[in-house]
């Protein structure tokens, strides 16, 4: 009966042991995840920054009066090089889901799109100005959307997903 007491104890020890291990772990694991939610939440937040001051840029350019098409084009271009957006479309290859990075690339052509025909065309009052720029707002709110549901965001719904309160989309 000399060995129940070393016994306890050790079984004990052994309890406490991989209890304050598992312990240890599924913090570690808890901070792991927080960190990687943090991560993708600042390149989703870089990525949505830099596709609006892409086409905020774009649109400047094609107001400003007097340019030649090639000043135009060289204007348009540096707008959406110099927001970064690539950056951030190559940062969200890897960190961001497949369905992520395929909405990004939606959004990506759809600024494109946009930036070829201010190049041709610099009217942002036309029809099809108009149709580009709601389409890019539509994969823009679908994009956001997808966003937030990856990064466990609660609440209703982006109000722009699935339609727009703009001018009829014509193609």
């Amino acid at each position: 009966m000399d060995w129940i007491a070393p016994v306890g104890t050790i079984g004990g020890a052994i309890v406490g042991v991989g209890s304050a291990l598992l312990a240890e772990r599924l913090r570690w694991r808890r901070e792991r995840d927080e960190q990687w939610t943090q991560q993708r939440r600042t390149v989703y937040q870089g990525f949505l920054m830099a596709s609006s001051r892409a086409h905020s840029e774009m649109r400047a350019s094609a107001l400003r009066v007097g340019l030649s098409e090639s000043e135009r084009f060289g204007e348009i271009h540096r707008a959406i090089d110099g927001s970064q957006l690539w950056q951030y479309r190559q940062a969200l290859s890897l960190t961001a889901p497949s369905r992520i990075v395929a909405l990004a690339a939606e959004v990506t052509q759809a600024l494109e799109a946009i930036r070829d025909l201010l190049i041709r065309d610099p009217s942002i009052t036309g029809d099809r100005f108009l149709h580009l720029r709601a389409m890019y707002w539509l994969k823009n709110a679908d994009l956001r959307e997808a966003m937030r549901s990856d990064l466990g965001m609660s609440g209703p719904p982006d109000p722009e997903v699935g339609h727009y309160r703009g001018p009829r989309l014509v193609p």
